[in-house]
């Protein structure tokens, strides 16, 4: 395509993030540089050189598409459903960002175990109601020791607490967007990965407007010592790993 044409075409979309397409290209995305700069530059400290990616919640693709650039030998870009913008700017990237639907809840019935060496969960954790689940399901689907790279939001009300602040309703921390709503505190966080089987490599409170702020994490994936096989339901003590195919969602017919 001729740069007039990936112009035009550009237009035909609603885009979520500002992807570089060459040729002095950039999607017209939100304004969130304050929250992605950060997260690359974060991610910048990691080495992908032939590692095999999952970025969860892909949406457009920017994270993705940045995975690949920095060495990562495959990159597979998961959400509920495909965008056409990830379609359309990996076709003019010249990427090979690999397409998969997939909620982060049963990632370990859509992928094989242990088939990942990083996971990417940028801007999701704090629009899951079970963050706990998907972290453990994450887990079935990283290699031992692969790692999560997590950018998310905070809640702090100035004291050193393990919460959840749940924003509904009247305490809605962005007014009128009820799928923002699970904020735990920054020792939250700590406790959640350690209870997920994860190890805390890095913590970085980025950015604070308010009692609230977004974080970045990185973990690594953990064994489960021999002492605490017994402590966790959701894991087996004859294997010592979570196993997604445990749990049964059974649909409901509403009369």
């Amino acid at each position: 395509m001729s740069p007039d044409e990936i112009r035009s075409e550009v237009q035909k979309y609603d885009w979520y993030h500002k992807i570089n397409l060459g040729n002095g290209i950039i999607t017209p995305g939100r304004n969130y540089e304050m929250m992605w700069e950060p997260t690359k530059e974060f991610m910048r400290k990691v080495d992908f050189q032939g590692k095999k990616v999952l970025d969860i919640g892909s949406w457009d693709g920017t994270f993705s598409f940045f995975a690949e650039s920095l060495g990562a030998a495959s990159v597979t870009a998961s959400d509920l459903c495909i965008q056409p913008t990830l379609n359309f700017a990996a076709r003019v990237l010249g990427s090979k960002v690999e397409q998969q639907e997939a909620s982060v809840y049963n990632l370990g019935m859509v992928f094989p175990p242990e088939s990942f060496d990083i996971v990417i969960l940028n801007g999701v954790l704090y629009h899951l109601m079970a963050p706990l689940f998907a972290l453990l399901s994450i887990n079935t689907v990283l290699k031992p020791a692969g790692l999560i790279l997590l950018e998310s939001a905070f809640h702090d009300n100035g004291r050193d607490e393990p919460y959840i602040y749940v924003s509904y309703g009247e305490d809605e921390i962005y007014p009128g967007d009820s799928g923002s709503c699970t904020f735990p505190s920054p020792r939250a966080y700590r406790y959640m990965v350690e209870i997920a089987m994860f190890t805390l490599d890095r913590l970085e409170c980025y950015y604070k407007p308010d009692i609230w702020g977004r974080i970045l994490i990185q973990d690594r994936k953990r064994r489960m010592k021999y002492e605490e096989r017994y402590n966790f339901y959701e894991y087996s003590p004859e294997t010592f790993k979570f196993s997604p195919k445990g749990w049964r969602i059974e649909s409901l017919e509403l009369n």
